[in-house]
């Protein structure tokens, strides 16, 4: 009997089957790699929605560049927030104060 003979009729039987150690490694790999795909979906599902955010914001300073545009190096200033009714006035500016004047001498008695 050659070896291809007594390994295919060891196969075929129960015990043989389940003590034959080909394929072993294929299987340890195949676990593995999915494994490692099921990880990388868990990462990409976590980090899906800052990326959407971060690829939109950098569409529009893109299309911010294109049209000639300034591209603003700071957010702009948030506006107080009122419930209604009159609107908010902004505060005067404070007025600037006065120079100090330099002492005079007094006049001198004969």
């Amino acid at each position: 009997m050659n070896l291809r003979q007594t390994t295919s009729s060891r196969a075929l039987s129960a015990p043989g089957f389940f003590r034959d150690e080909n394929g072993a490694v294929t299987v340890d790999w195949v676990v593995l790699t999915a494994a490692v795909v099921g990880l990388a979906i868990a990462a990409y599902g976590s980090m899906e929605k800052a990326t959407r955010v971060l690829a939109q914001s950098t569409a529009e300073t893109i299309s911010g560049q294109n049209s000639g545009d300034p591209v603003p190096t700071e957010p702009p200033p948030s506006e107080p927030q009122h419930s209604g009714g009159d609107p908010i006035e902004p505060e005067p500016a404070p007025e600037p104060e006065p120079e100090p004047q330099p002492a005079q001498a007094s006049p001198s008695e004969p």
